[in-house]
């Protein structure tokens, strides 16, 4: 059997909620789960992950995701190389695009979706559309497309998206 993980999604940047999460990563940590990563909605998960790090000793900790479009890459790898540096070989790094409506949030672009079923089974919804998906399936969701996944089990998916626009390091 695997060992679980957790993940804490949408922490937030005031006080109570890094609180709440570091209290969440010790109690993994104390019940033997594998790994606590953290989501970059609202707030900054390299950061956040590196203060778990601070406060745990065994448990993996990452990112899911740090937003690509929302640092620069050397200053991404710099923290990410420091985090290593304070707790060698702990953290999962996860990189990505977030998702479309999060991007929205911060004023990126945003355009089509794509998304591949690594594992399970599970629904999509684009508009009044619904598609039955299991492991190897691509939906593609066009730009602006209301949708959802639901009535899903042991549901991996991959999610592209990319804004359109080009950043210059």
């Amino acid at each position: 059997m695997q060992t679980p993980g957790l993940l804490v999604g949408g922490a937030g940047v005031s006080q109570e909620t890094v609180q709440r999460t570091v209290g969440y990563a010790k109690a993994a940590e104390q019940r033997g789960f594998h790994s606590c990563l953290v989501a970059e909605a609202a707030s900054d998960a390299l950061s956040l992950a590196q203060h778990v790090a601070s406060i745990t000793s065994r448990i993996q900790v990452g990112t899911a995701i740090t937003n690509i479009f929302l640092r620069p890459p050397l200053l991404a790898a710099l923290q990410a190389l420091t985090i290593n540096a304070a707790a060698p070989g702990r953290l999962f790094l996860g990189l990505g695009t977030s998702h479309g409506m999060v991007n929205q949030v911060y004023g990126l672009p945003r355009e089509d979706e794509a998304y591949y079923v690594v594992k399970g089974t599970g629904k999509i919804t684009v508009e009044d559309r619904t598609q039955e998906v299991t492991e190897g399936d691509l939906v593609s969701v066009p730009r602006e497309v209301r949708h959802h996944v639901h009535d899903y089990e042991e549901l991996v998916l991959l999610v592209f998206f990319a804004p359109a626009f080009t950043q210059s390091c």
